[in-house]
């Protein structure tokens, strides 16, 4: 079982045959070790070429969204149902979501329930930004509401967890910064 995870996440860069190459030239350079989970997260036009290209690999296949709902009149979203057979992950509470789209706590607290229930995992980015950290009589941490209304989920069901500031863990920042 890995003890460790690295996800790549392409934001919205490359196109198809560029998100091909690249998955293609990190097979080929990247020797995955087993005690780490080693995902890449591509944007949404390339999942399904690319999960065809990591077949038989180590590398897992990570969505950069999801919306909670299995389907309906929601247009441009995916629902967990139509990544449930291509992607083994899904990025879920990043903060250009919530600062872009207004993603708030609850609904993000939907989309890890919808990836779970849909047998997928959620790589779920908790954290303030130092602003919000050093206001005082701030309301309750992203990360601690977070947990709060998803605990009996997390603790049933695996979970990736993103849970600092800089998004590092501490051995990660420690190496980052030599």
């Amino acid at each position: 079982m890995p003890s460790a995870m690295i996800a790549g996440n392409w934001k919205m860069n490359t196109n198809l045959e560029q998100g091909k190459e690249l998955a293609s030239g990190i097979m080929d350079a990247l020797e995955v070790p087993d005690n780490v989970e080693t995902v890449i997260c591509p944007p949404f036009i390339s999942l399904a070429a690319i999960s065809e290209l990591l077949a038989g690999s180590k590398i897992k296949l990570g969505a950069q969204n999801v919306y909670p709902e299995s389907s309906g009149a929601f247009t441009g979203e995916t629902s967990p149902s139509m990544l449930s057979g291509i992607c083994q992950y899904v990025i879920l509470g990043h903060s250009e979501r919530r600062q872009y789209f207004g993603e708030t706590y609850e609904f993000v607290n939907k989309k890890v329930k919808a990836v779970l229930d849909a047998g997928m995992k959620p790589i779920l980015c908790v954290g303030e930004d130092l602003e919000d950290k050093s206001r005082v009589g701030r309301k309750p941490s992203c990360r601690s509401k977070l947990l709060k209304d998803c605990r009996e989920w997390i603790r049933r069901k695996h979970s990736s967890l993103r849970t600092n500031r800089s998004g590092l863990s501490a051995p990660v920042r420690r190496r980052h910064r030599r």
